[in-house]
């Protein structure tokens, strides 16, 4: 399966930091970064892999416009979301998310449900919440 990475805006950041924030208008994300990304999913591209900047002072990997809005409805992306590694903890140290429940619940509830969501997802929830998780 072909995934494209890293969505979106990641060349863009601020002073070259790859974890930085990227400050742009609507109109420069549509006409110089997000044609590359729309053209790979209208191409079949089975996943998508989350940056891990900020966009507008919203991380890229809990970010509802950029996830629900654009690649969901706008787009029509029907594929899986993975985040970029350390993306989730990240949401926890910039003040996103509380904890690393809340993280993954964050994270997670912009992605489209699977099936496999009972085996897979409960189960991490339920270990971030009696401090098991990784995160």
């Amino acid at each position: 399966m072909a995934s494209v990475k890293h969505f979106a805006l990641y060349g863009a950041v601020e002073g070259g930091r790859d974890y930085n924030t990227v400050d742009m208008s609507p109109l420069r994300m549509h006409q110089d970064y997000l044609p590359p990304y729309k053209a790979a999913v209208d191409a079949g591209s089975g996943g998508v892999m989350v940056s891990l900047n900020s966009i507008n002072g919203v991380p890229a990997t809990a970010n509802p416009w950029l996830l629900k809005d654009l690649l969901r409805d706008q787009w029509g992306f029907k594929g899986i979301t993975i985040s970029d590694h350390g993306a989730i903890k990240e949401l926890i140290k910039h003040g996103v998310a509380q904890d690393a429940r809340d993280a993954v619940r964050l994270a997670n509830h912009l992605r489209r449900r699977y099936e496999h969501e009972r085996r897979v997802l409960r189960p991490i929830l339920a270990g971030a919440g009696e401090g098991r998780s990784g995160c």
